[in-house]
């Protein structure tokens, strides 16, 4: 009994550090898969002549996207036509809600301002937008190897050193 109790505080250390781990790297992904979007539209752009929800149907069927429903949410606005400016809240995902307040308006305004310019203007935006999500992907990353990592293991030697001490 005393093994099964210990085994359980030692798990809740563990898992408790893990979910601080995984908020850190869910952050990160999200804005790799920002940037991936980028790229795929800028290539889109170049290449095929698409509309906006096309693209962002092929996007989500054939790539790995963390802001996967985001990008759902922010497609289905724009096919029922309504007036995007005053959805910045509607979005509730679980990726979405870890943002910051300036990173959720940004990252909204890069959306909403998709499909409204020439080509030139769109690939010009694209790649402003995605230079500042570079910016974001690069502290995400640094959050990851530095703060997150050890959180995780502080949280394993500190569960480790309690059942310990209870021994």
């Amino acid at each position: 009994m005393q093994f099964v109790l210990l085994g359980g505080i030692f798990a809740t250390f563990a898992v408790t550090g893990y979910i601080f781990y995984r908020n850190y790297v869910l952050r990160k992904k999200y804005f790799e898969s920002l940037i991936g979007f980028c790229n795929n539209l800028t290539t889109e752009i170049n290449f095929s002549k698409k509309n906006i929800s096309l693209i962002i149907d092929d996007y989500i069927n054939n790539y790995c996207a963390s802001f996967k429903s985001d990008l759902e949410c922010y497609k289905n606005l724009i096919d029922n036509n309504k007036d995007l400016g005053s959805h910045t809240t509607k979005v509730e995902t679980e990726l979405w809600n870890k943002l910051a307040e300036t990173e959720k308006t940004i990252i909204w305004e890069f959306l909403c301002s998709l499909g409204r310019h020439s080509s030139i203007e769109e690939l010009q935006k694209i790649k402003n937008y995605k230079s500042r999500f570079e910016k974001w992907y690069e502290v995400a990353n640094e959050k990851v190897k530095k703060e997150a990592s050890i959180t995780l293991k502080i949280s394993i030697l500190l569960g480790i050193a309690v059942v310990i001490l209870l021994l």
